[in-house]
């Protein structure tokens, strides 16, 4: 039995790792062998509801993602994720009720409010989306993502300016991403050469 639970320990880093690299047929292997030795473990019902969401085969994610909840409660983690997979299917209407659901209960989870950013950007409401991903640096101020976010949709909206803090902040808080070291050079770029055009 301490065999058993110490390869279930050992194995959870490993599954984790290899859907993180998005070696998803590994994953499910893994996540499936952890399952069979506790039918009730929640992040190998959780990870295999994102699989079978990727997979198209909703009915397995949805059982996947019922058991999740039933063992853990409705929690902001599992909500927001299963949202972000109808997201990524263009089910926008059953995402947003769970990402609204999560926010109910948690209105500070980063993630949860970057989602809701996202899925406004979608839905064409760019004003909202700038509220929650504003919400989301305001409640994670080391979110690069979010400042990324904020500072890609302000750009789009000709707010400069207020664009290129939001992308120096994302820069400042994950300085390895490509993506943030481009949009602080484009918007650079940006106001250099509004400063260089001859006043009317």
């Amino acid at each position: 039995m301490k065999s058993l639970t110490y390869y279930k320990e050992e194995l959870k880093p490993v599954a984790r790792s290899h859907y993180q690299r998005k070696e998803y047929d590994l994953a499910f292997r893994d996540y499936k062998v952890l399952l069979d030795l506790d039918k009730n473990d929640v992040d190998a019902h959780f990870h295999l509801a994102l699989i079978f969401a990727r997979q198209d085969d909703w009915d397995e994610a949805e059982f996947h993602f019922g058991k999740a909840l039933d063992l853990k409660g409705k929690v902001p983690w599992i909500l927001q994720g299963y949202a972000n997979a109808k997201m990524r299917a263009n089910r926008l209407g059953e995402a947003e009720n769970l990402l609204l659901e999560a926010e109910g209960i948690n209105p500070l989870h980063t993630a949860t409010l970057i989602d809701l950013g996202r899925l406004m950007e979608k839905r064409n409401d760019p004003g909202s989306a700038v509220d929650y991903y504003r919400r989301a640096v305001d409640s994670d101020p080391d979110n690069s993502f979010g400042y990324y976010l904020l500072a890609k949709l302000l750009y789009h909206q000709n707010e400069i300016d207020e664009a290129y803090q939001f992308a120096k902040a994302a820069m400042a808080t994950n300085p390895l991403d490509s993506r943030n070291k481009a949009l602080v050079e484009d918007l650079k770029n940006k106001i250099g050469n509004e400063a260089d055009e001859p006043s009317r």
